[in-house]
């Protein structure tokens, strides 16, 4: 005859497996899917000798069942195919859980610290443009990201102007001239 004992063994380890279990499949939902981003549109708002701006239209698509605050996006710009710019924006945003969020960011580039050659913003009437970015999401488990690139072709504001120069006002703040070696 078994004893007592050992009926209750079997048993306890069923209760214990099934505890074990009903922590483990909540947890195993726990897991964080990778939001959507996507950049719906990229107006040049402005145009001057000092600086650029820039409306980034985003759409992001959080497909968690809880909400997801942005914390920053990191962004690079590339104007007639080389690096003009980058920077980071913090947002005090968030993505609805299961939802979506529609939001424009500014972004404001210094011609004067721009890696790229600055005069083709000038020349031409259309200037190619690539943004690529990361948006960087807060999560109950830790940082989450997701990637957005944006191409096209902006309308150059200055390529409307023509104004005749004995009737313009012109007003220098700065005007740097190539160096040009004397033979």
């Amino acid at each position: 005859m078994s004893s007592p004992r050992r009926l209750n063994e079997p048993l306890t380890s069923l209760i214990v497996l099934i505890l074990l279990a009903s922590l483990v499949v909540p947890l195993s939902g726990c897991s964080v899917q990778t939001p959507s981003a996507r950049v719906r549109s990229a107006s040049l708002t402005s145009l001057s000798l000092s600086n650029m701006k820039v409306k980034l239209g985003m759409n992001l698509r959080n497909p968690n069942t809880f909400a997801l605050p942005i914390s920053q996006i990191d962004w690079d710009l590339k104007v007639f195919e080389r690096p003009l710019a980058d920077g980071i924006v913090q947002l005090d945003r968030e993505v609805p859980a299961q939802g979506s969020s529609r939001f424009d960011v500014p972004l404001t580039i210094s011609l004067k610290r721009a890696s790229a050659n600055v005069s083709d913003l000038f020349s031409g009437r259309r200037i190619p443009f690539k943004i690529n970015g990361v948006v960087a999401l807060d999560s109950p488990m830790g940082e989450v990201t997701t990637r957005f690139v944006k191409t096209g072709r902006w309308d150059n504001p200055l390529s409307a102007l023509r104004v005749p120069m004995d009737e313009a006002e012109v007003d220098i703040d700065e005007l740097q001239l190539p160096c040009i070696p004397l033979k």
